[in-house]
């Protein structure tokens, strides 16, 4: 009876099946011993290998104990490298690449997996392999702006504009949990909120992203609170309307009115004004959700008319909302104390935009990493 061409039956005291990649093939590949039920063997071409990747070039003639054993030694065992971490799904798709095996490489991948492709690509630094099909790729998963393995598949692949619009994706939606990590995305069955803890994202990204984030967030919070912080102080610690001649105390009274009216409007919206020494570290919410409450604020002064500082909340139907740089308009009232109001508000919103605008996400060195894989991937093209 014939044997399977595509696997090669246990042989010299070996305990799982062979599968045969290379029927002339002079390397097996035990992967996954760590990390799966059961490992699994790929008889592969070393040359092949070595080809595709730059990682396995040095492991297999660069020297090392993985190298083909001695002559003698060959005709006693066969040459046999283990890859216990490494998952078998991916491998298996980066060895069909370098024996052309390419009947078995699908022409989309669900972002899960293509994300764990890629960390076995890049653990191997086998880039290359990936450009007949990086740009289709990228294209069937681009939609996933909620899931963070896409800011990783647009690290590894060299895709600048969709890694700059998940960093401010991110930015502007992620969350502190009850933990206090940061998240963004979906752990779970559960989509009601955002729950995957971005500290779980080991590959894919640039060193210290985490920490980068963090700081990111708190930029944007804070020039976005600003103008309401600072009002805040000016309304406890001084004064701000004037009181008329004929009523010595009706600045005192405006300016107590435009003082509770701020910290219930906050406390409407489950921000404590006056309990937290910095707004911004106590706030746990989007950047997003915080920009999508401050046109419902209603600030309120001695004259009948109380004060809306915004007009319409901007739209976030975008799969990037492009919240960054921009302010809603204010609308004036009709009297001088609320109008002086509105144009100091004005003003600092102006600031606020300005600032917010300034705030860095894709970093220069981010950009030449970028570069590097895209010519690599070919999505420089």
């Amino acid at each position: 009876m014939d044997a399977d061409a595509n696997h090669e039956p246990t042989a010299r005291g070996g305990t799982d099946e062979v599968d045969v990649l290379e029927p002339r093939g002079d390397l097996h590949l035990r992967v996954g011993k760590d990390v799966e039920k059961k490992p699994k063997t790929y008889l592969v071409c070393s040359k092949a290998v070595a080809r595709a990747s730059a990682v396995f070039e040095k492991m297999l003639y660069g020297g090392f104990a993985e190298s083909r054993p001695p002559a003698e030694a060959a005709q006693e065992q066969r040459w046999t490298v283990e890859l216990p971490d490494d998952r078998q799904e991916p491998t298996e798709l980066l060895l069909r690449i370098a024996h052309g095996r390419f009947d078995g490489v699908p022409e989309k991948l669900e972002l899960t997996r293509l994300y764990q492709f890629l960390v076995v690509v890049d653990k191997y630094d086998a880039a290359g392999a990936t450009r007949p099909w990086a740009r289709g790729w990228l294209e069937g998963v681009q939609a996933a702006t909620q899931n963070p393995l896409l800011l990783g598949v647009a690290y590894q692949l060299g895709d600048l504009p969709t890694f700059d619009a998940m960093l401010r994706k991110i930015a502007d939606e992620c969350l502190i949990d009850d933990d206090g990590d940061l998240v963004f995305g979906y752990a779970g069955d559960n989509r009601e909120t955002y729950s995957y803890k971005l500290r779980n994202m080991e590959y894919l990204i640039p060193p210290g992203l985490l920490e980068d984030m963090v700081s990111m967030r708190m930029k944007l919070l804070t020039t976005t609170l600003e103008p309401y912080a600072g009002l805040y102080a000016t309304l406890k610690h001084g004064d701000r309307c004037p009181s008329s001649l004929q009523d010595p105390t009706s600045g005192r009274r405006c300016d107590s009115i435009l003082l509770g009216s701020l910290i219930r409007s906050f406390a409407a919206q489950g921000i404590d004004l006056a309990a937290a020494p910095d707004l911004a570290a106590a706030y746990r919410g989007a950047v997003a959700a915080l920009q999508a409450i401050l046109p419902r604020l209603e600030l309120y002064t001695v004259h009948p008319a109380h004060t809306s500082i915004f007009g319409p909340a901007p739209s976030l139907s975008s799969p990037f909302p492009s919240s960054f740089g921009q302010a809603p308009t204010p609308r004036f009232g009709s009297s001088t104390c609320e109008q002086a109001l509105q144009a100091a508000m004005r003003d600092s919103l102006e600031r606020s935009r300005v600032l917010r605008g300034r705030v860095s996400f894709a970093l220069p060195w981010h950009g030449e990493h970028l570069r590097k894989q895209a010519s690599k991937t070919g999505l420089a093209k």
